[in-house]
């Protein structure tokens, strides 16, 4: 099966769903993202920079110091050098991003994996779905994504895919009716609560 460039309304879907529930603020949505970039850096960083030799505790809070200052330029470099300061913009081009690459790793063809022009906007579908618990059709567009981003051999290590990754983490907190451990089918029944599954459904 051939692989193809996402559509603008796929990266937007996916861009709007990451704007609406990665935070309420920009100081949260910035978080979750470096927590993308750390787990994309940390190894090779570490890899690089960490002394050979046993140190002591105070120069390994300095190193981690230095490698959260790392972090923070790179999403300064991804928000304001690659997306003009536009939070929305980044997301939508670092998941195009890992597209292309996997279109280019897969064909060897550059323009295949272009477009002349993107629409990049917040989907008014996207807030429809949230506004009418529907977000379950996002499981569709993002396996969409993922199969036509994965032919690069530096995808599971790549920014796009920590993004749809964390992604998949909030459409799944999204989706949860309950919290249950060490389930008991038996209990579960008898208290009633199949028959709030059905309703809920």
């Amino acid at each position: 099966m051939s692989a193809y460039l996402c559509s603008d309304d796929t990266l937007n879907a996916l861009s709007t769903f990451y704007y609406m529930k990665s935070g309420k603020t920009d100081a949260e949505r910035k978080s979750n993202v470096l927590r993308a970039i750390r787990s994309v850096e940390q190894v090779s960083w570490y890899e690089r920079n960490e002394p050979k030799e046993v140190f002591s505790f105070e120069k390994r809070m300095e190193l981690h110091a230095k490698f959260e200052k790392f972090c923070d330029g790179l999403y300064d470099i991804y928000l304001f050098q690659y997306s003009d300061g536009d939070f929305f913009r980044m997301i939508f081009d670092i998941l195009l991003r890992e597209n292309q690459n996997s279109l280019i790793a897969r064909y060897n063809d550059k323009e295949y994996a272009e477009r002349l022009t993107y629409v990049r906007r917040m989907s008014n579908v996207v807030n429809y779905w949230d506004d009418h618990n529907q977000l379950g059709y996002l499981v569709g567009i993002i396996n969409n994504y993922d199969y036509q981003s994965c032919e690069h051999d530096n995808y599971k290590n790549s920014m796009g895919y920590a993004i749809l990754n964390q992604i998949k983490e909030l459409l799944l907190r999204e989706l949860q009716i309950g919290e249950i451990w060490d389930f008991d089918e038996t209990k579960f029944i008898n208290e009633g609560k199949l028959f709030e599954v059905q309703n809920h459904a």
